[in-house]
């Protein structure tokens, strides 16, 4: 199981990639993580499918800033505030089900 850098629809990089679950010794779990491409720190996850983490990706790649090492404070809470709507929203659909 290998991780992808994730792309625009033009083909622009977005800064992201997908990648599996490590747990802290490296050793690959279930699961999937975005990770932030130019620090390999993980962002939110792990997810179930990848197409989970994919969803959350596709709205963090409207903050421009992610190919950059710092991101502005702005971006960095606008990405907090999506990550927690995509969790709550993850958890509501988990619910119903």
């Amino acid at each position: 199981m290998r991780g992808y850098r994730v792309l625009r629809a033009n083909g622009s990089d977005t800064g992201l990639a997908l990648t599996p679950h490590l747990d802290e010794n490296n050793t690959p779990q279930d699961g999937w993580v975005v990770t932030h491409s130019q620090t390999g720190r993980m962002i939110s996850g792990p997810f179930d499918t990848q197409n989970e983490a994919h969803n959350l990706t596709s709205q963090l790649a409207t903050i421009m800033t992610w190919n950059q090492k710092r991101m502005p404070t702005n971006d960095l809470r606008q990405a907090a505030t999506i990550v927690t709507q995509h969790r709550r929203k993850q958890a509501k659909s988990e619910a119903a089900v």
